[in-house]
């Protein structure tokens, strides 16, 4: 089907539309063309066969009820480019190519609006939901599915994309797949979202670049892979998250994690919880910045610290938290290789061998805490220990 040109209009209810060539795409309005769509089947079997295609300024593709299949390489389910809408309700779309996105947002000025659409993709580096060069993705109401590598559930790229997300179910299952990414100066903002992934190094957010920013609010994060932090902030990545829970199972999966100067994670109101070795609660590296008021942080793993800021310029600022951790050399609050932390009004509750309340080692390190409550029940479990670093 195709509508081509300003008042040219295509108008579907109730048929199946099929393609198997290369580039045969199963929908397409251009130059201004619409295409109406309502409870129809559409599905491509070639290479560079989009289920759905709508390209120019002023072009729409409308559809209600719909089941879009694509099932080779480079075939979106639906995309919008140049200036163009595809607006959807309800339905689905799947793509089993690789690098085959459910629905795509290309050029500033594109929109793609789907509300209760359930998004799949299978092949590899094949992300659910995409915005890119200034494009955007609304999303309301969706279950957005993964199960290929580097196959993230959002993913906003470019000054100007941004994707809008509410009440969302995103899962991801493989390597490398974060739940929401957001790159080079793209923003991503999301409400009452559920995000687990299962992979090593697939974060549930990731903020990667100068001016990136993710925001998302009551929101329940879970990952279950090494690496796979659930919130990460680098390059001047930034993410801002309140009244969420986080929830990560692996080694080295730290519930917020920052690295490089300019990198930001405040959070207001989060219940982290870490299960896995070295997979600290609160992380900063190489100049990070993290800002959490209320709330609370528990660690469970061995050498996994509640909270620890690592290296010269990285900061933790902790106003209102109640930290736990139950491993062994699992410290309270750690600064180490001139990392600062600050303290007021907090909780520090450890219980395993060599698990000190506050421990700051290496030179330039420093805590600073006032109002604060620590406990300490393990052997060699120090409320208060210094090596080369201080305590005031």
């Amino acid at each position: 089907a195709r509508s081509s040109g300003i008042g040219s209009l295509v108008d579907a209810k109730g048929t199946e539309i099929g393609t198997t060539g290369i580039g045969s795409i199963g929908a397409n309005a251009n130059s201004g063309g619409w295409v109406k769509l309502a409870d129809n089947i559409l599905h491509t079997t070639g290479s560079d066969a989009h289920g759905l295609q709508s390209t120019g300024t002023g072009s729409k593709i409308t559809g209600e009820n719909l089941t879009v299949t694509t099932a080779n390489l480079n075939s979106d389910g639906a995309q919008a480019m140049a200036s163009a809408q595809v607006l959807l309700t309800n339905g689905e779309i799947s793509t089993t190519g690789n690098t085959s996105y459910g629905v795509r947002s290309d050029g500033a000025g594109s929109l793609v609006d789907a509300n209760g659409t359930k998004i799949e993709t299978t092949g590899t580096g094949s992300i659910g939901a995409n915005a890119n060069t200034g494009g955007e993705v609304k999303l309301t109401g969706n279950v957005v599915n993964t199960t290929g590598s580097d196959a993230h559930g959002l993913q906003s790229a470019g000054v100007g994309s941004k994707i809008t997300g509410e009440n969302l179910t995103i899962t991801t299952t493989n390597i490398n797949s974060d739940g929401a990414q957001a790159l080079t100066g793209s923003h991503i903002s999301l409400e009452n979202i559920s995000v687990t992934t299962g992979g090593d190094n697939s974060h549930g957010l990731n903020s990667n670049g100068s001016g990136s920013l993710i925001v998302a609010n009551s929101a329940t994060l879970e990952t279950s892979g090494v690496g796979a932090n659930g919130a990460n902030v680098v390059a001047g990545g930034q993410v801002t998250l309140t009244d969420s829970t986080v929830t990560t199972n692996g080694n080295t999966a730290r519930g917020l994690s920052g690295s490089n100067a300019n990198s930001v994670i405040i959070g207001s109101g989060l219940t982290i919880s870490t299960s896995g070795e070295f997979a600290e609660g609160a992380f900063a590296e190489s100049g990070a910045e993290l800002i959490l008021s209320n709330g609370g942080i528990t660690t469970s793993g061995d050498n996994s610290h509640g909270v620890n800021s690592k290296d010269t310029g990285s900061t933790i600022d902790i106003d209102g938290i109640e930290i736990k951790t139950s491993g062994s050399g699992a410290s309270g609050v750690a600064a180490n290789t001139g990392g600062q932390v600050t303290l007021a009004d907090s909780v520090v509750n450890t219980t395993g061998f060599d698990a000190h309340g506050l421990q700051s080692t290496d030179a330039g390190s420093l805590i600073s805490g006032t109002d604060l409550t620590i406990t300490t029940t393990g052997a060699a479990s120090d409320g208060v220990k210094t090596i080369d670093g201080k305590v005031e």
